[in-house]
């Protein structure tokens, strides 16, 4: 069974629209992409052997630049799309393939070039996201895909001062926004197509009353770098649920949707391929969730606590000029309340420039334990998950990924308790990554 009723819509559509317009003949000119600012943390130098691969000079030199035109005047651009086809083979409750796409478009103001205000910058970011997941159309269980949350809704996701002292070594954000980006992520959080920790392990959002980018609140974020590799951050943010609703556009900035207020916190250690051998990330967190809820027994309850560790570790990487390596990742979550979850429990391996043909692609392995709140579902005391992945580098912010997923017992919280339970389910798909902001060479906004 083919279900094609929810396609990418809108986002397609736009998509269509700005790579008609970047076909255009450009005005010849000579600037190469990845000037400085514009490549992430971490970009390895040239190297003889097994570096990644140099990236090429965008085949629209005009419109690169227009984006170095803009970033001397102060303003960044960014705009991807992400596009996932997931076909449950087998289990779950029936077969089926769905697609889901996801439209970025966003823009950073550089306060300080602007309007020479030291460290300030100012974020925009628009979302939209079409279509369902595996588990709204065919029964798979939870879990299954990153690109979940709001959707078949446009919304304005971000608008927020960001604001540095002392050289960044103080960051504090204020506005709309939400804190996907900044608390229980990691550098491979979003390197696998399931929803087991992407941007944060998924059974944090179904375990507290905030909202999932791209859903937006009011809020506020500090981080306060206490040397360059250790941090600790926390933040403020106003819980309302109503900002999910598919007709909400995150333009309704009351606070009459209010259900209590969310404060995390975290302390970390995270360095870098450029300034270690052996890169690694490890953070410990927890938050407070104040808001009103009901139990899965449908008791009336208030507020929520969890507690949290992950790990990320480099542990092979034969030249330090590249970034081919293995790193090995985990992470522990504790819920504390009648949430729909207890814990999750997760661990895998990434492999950076697997064949020496391809010293851009990516493989990545995945497990996921999640441990089941017993009043939610009697029956079933946890749920499996496992993914395997491959990331072909087709272009630089290009890149396509099949992958496979198994599912051990999964669960269907959208379903009544006593409905029929899905059987083990296998998935397979593919997820299509455009970073079009690189392919164009666009410089990348990096906080002072």
């Amino acid at each position: 069974m083919r279900d094609l009723r929810y396609g990418p819509g809108l986002s397609a559509a736009v998509l269509a629209g700005v790579l008609s317009a970047i076909s255009a003949p450009a005005v010849a000119q000579s600037i190469t992409a990845g000037t400085a600012g514009a490549l992430p943390i971490g970009q390895p130098n040239p190297a003889p052997s097994f570096a990644p691969a140099a990236e090429t000079t965008s085949p629209f030199p005009g419109l690169t630049a227009l984006g170095q035109t803009l970033k001397n005047d102060g303003v960044y651009l960014s705009l991807s799309y992400l596009y996932d086809m997931n076909s449950l083979v087998s289990g779950g409750l029936k077969t089926g393939t769905v697609p889901n796409g996801e439209l970025s478009i966003g823009t950073v103001l550089d306060l300080q070039t602007i309007l020479g205000i030291p460290e300030a910058s100012f974020h925009i970011t628009f979302d939209e996201r079409s279509g369902f997941g595996l588990n709204n159309n065919v029964g798979t269980g939870s879990n299954i895909e990153q690109n979940l949350g709001p959707t078949r809704a446009t919304r304005l996701s971000a608008f927020y001062w960001e604001q540095g002292f002392y050289g960044d070594r103080i960051d504090i954000q204020v506005g709309r926004t939400n804190p996907t980006a900044n608390f229980a992520t990691g550098d491979l959080s979003c390197e696998f197509i399931s929803g087991v920790f992407c941007g944060q392990p998924s059974s944090w959002y179904a375990s507290n009353s905030n909202q999932a980018n791209p859903a937006s609140t009011w809020g506020g974020f500090l981080n306060v770098q206490a040397t360059p590799d250790v941090y600790f951050r926390t933040g403020v943010y106003d819980d309302d649920p109503s900002q999910a609703l598919p007709n909400q556009q995150g333009f309704n900035w009351n606070v009459r949707g209010s259900s209590g207020v969310f404060v995390p916190m975290e302390l970390g250690y995270q360095t870098n391929f450029d300034n270690a051998r052996y890169p690694a990330k490890y953070n410990v967190g927890g938050y407070w969730d104040d808001a009103n809820y009901t139990s899965p027994t449908g008791v009336p309850m208030r507020g929520r606590t969890a507690v949290y560790m992950q790990f990320e570790q480099t542990i092979w990487r034969p030249n330090p000029a590249t970034q081919q390596s293995l790193t090995v990742f985990g992470g522990a979550f504790a819920y504390n309340g009648d949430t729909p979850y207890w814990g999750e429990y997760y661990a895998g391996i990434f492999d950076r420039a697997p064949f020496a043909s391809r010293p851009n692609d990516t493989i990545g392995l995945v497990g996921s334990y999640y441990v089941n709140n017993s009043d939610e579902r009697p029956n079933k005391p946890g749920e499996w998950i496992f993914e395997l992945n491959y990331g072909f580098h087709v272009a630089s912010g290009v890149t396509f990924k099949p992958y496979t997923q198994y599912v051990v017992a999964p669960n269907d919280f959208l379903a009544p308790i006593g409905s029929k339970e899905p059987s083990n389910a296998w998935v397979v798909g593919f997820q299509i990554s455009l970073d079009i902001g690189k392919f164009l060479g666009f410089p990348h906004f990096v906080a002072y």
